[in-house]
Order: C-alpha cells, then structure tokens, then sequence
C-alpha cells in the first residue's frame, strides 16, 4: 500500500479530543493504561534533536550505560525518521503579561498588581526513532496519553516519510509483544517471513516486519 498523503497526520500542531477514543493505537505497555477520554489533548508533532536523546534513553527497556550516546548518534544522522509528540504543560514558573504601548509618545501605566499568567513549557511525551541500520523502533508513548492514536500517527508519519525517500520500511518487534504486532498490522505492516517458528520464553526473537507496499 502506497502511502500518497500524510493520511489526517499535518505539520505543525494537532488537537486530539475525547472523540479520538477508539483510535487504533495499542502501544506497547499495559493496555489498561490509556488516557482521560473527558479531557482535549493539544499536541504538536515535531523532530526530535540531540536534547531528546535522555527522554528517548530513560524510556527504552534496554538501556545500557552507553545507550544514550547511541540514541544521541541515531537522532542526528537521521532527523527527518526520528519523530516526537509534545504537549504544553504548565510551568512552576509564572510570567507577568505586560501591556505596552508602541507608540513612545504616550505616557503608559503598566499595572504591576495584573495577576501572573502560568508559564507554558512542551513536555515530549511519545517519539519514534531509526536506528542506523534503517529499521525503525523505539516507538513509545507515555502512559498518561497512550489509546489517543499517538503511536499509530508517529508510526504513520515515519513510514510515509521514509517512502518518500525511496527507502525501505522495516522493524523489528520481539515475538509476543502482540501490542506492537497489532499497531503495526492496522498500519498496513506484515511479517517478513510469517512461516517462521516463533521463539518462546527467553528464546524469544526479533522478527523482522515489512510495510507492505
């Protein structure tokens, strides 16, 4: 299936409401886990860079001491596959909103008693990398905003671009991670061998999955 539009996912800034509930986004962690349906979300996709490297690090289940550099080093060689989703937060810090007239010959009196305004900061909250063998992965998304789609769209994102390239699309995901395996087949993804014996306990495996042009 060729990807010809970035199929709903635009640059810049995307709301998601309560009405995107039944999104297809099963990441992989507790399912369980998803979040406040009565709540409107407003995220803004971006790419990562190399700051992003510690989040990326401290959210991946096999990190080592040295993984981080690694991270790191993905992030700057392939910035248009390395993708995040941020949300503005509120900030311990307050700001003062003045008001100030532009025109220097008018007298102006700021009101210093005008109550703070909360400072807002982007909080990067989901993200999805290439490693340096081209296959994608490290998809996550954090607990709070998982089952609003937030996986599917960076995964979505990440293919489309990588076709655009003219470059394959590929991962690998550990068998029986059947969160991840369901992303990936509502995504248009398949198994690159499907007759391969599937590895149980510690004898698990990463199978390779293809998109499926």
């Amino acid at each position: 299936m060729k990807l010809n539009s970035k199929d709903g996912i635009q640059d810049g800034t995307q709301d998601v409401t309560k009405d995107d509930r039944d999104a297809n986004a099963n990441e992989n962690t507790n399912t369980n886990t998803k979040a406040d349906t009565n709540t409107d979300f407003h995220f803004r996709r971006r790419q990562l860079n190399r700051n992003d490297a510690e989040y990326v690090n401290d959210q991946w289940p096999y990190k080592t001491s040295k993984s981080i550099h690694k991270i790191r080093k993905q992030i700057e060689d392939s910035p248009k596959f390395c993708l995040g989703i941020e949300i503005e937060v509120e900030s311990d810090d307050d700001i003062d909103v003045d008001v100030v007239d532009i025109d220097m010959n008018i007298d102006v009196d700021i009101d210093t008693d005008r109550p703070s305004q909360p400072k807002k900061e982007c909080q990067l909250v989901a993200c999805i990398l290439r490693y340096q063998n081209g296959a994608l992965g490290m998809l996550h998304v954090d607990d709070t905003y998982r089952r609003l789609g937030l996986g599917a769209w960076l995964l979505r994102e990440a293919t489309y671009t990588l076709q655009e390239q003219n470059l394959p699309c590929f991962a690998f995901i550990v068998d029986n991670n059947t969160a991840s395996e369901s992303l990936f087949l509502k995504q248009g993804w398949v198994k690159d061998d499907p007759t391969k014996k599937k590895g149980t306990g510690r004898r698990r495996a990463k199978r390779k999955w293809i998109y499926k042009v």
